[in-house]
């Protein structure tokens, strides 16, 4: 299985336990997408963190994190 690039995502035993989390945050993708799960829109988790709300990718990272789950 051929692992996609993942620009956006990091993983690091050393943050967060190393649960996968947005690169340069100590973010966890799972955070995110629990809150996208339970229909809060893009904005209010922008809203929730100051620093999601200067990802200016945001969309680019749900699609990082839907290549990632597709392997």
């Amino acid at each position: 299985m051929n692992m996609p690039e993942l620009t956006r995502i990091t993983f690091n035993k050393e943050i967060m336990y190393g649960q996968a989390c947005i690169r340069g945050m100590r973010i966890p993708v799972s955070l995110v997408l629990n809150l996208l799960a339970h229909e809060y829109t893009l904005i209010d988790v922008k809203k929730i963190s100051f620093y999601l709300g200067l990802l200016g990718d945001f969309r680019n990272f749900i699609r990082s994190v839907s290549n990632y789950l597709k392997e």
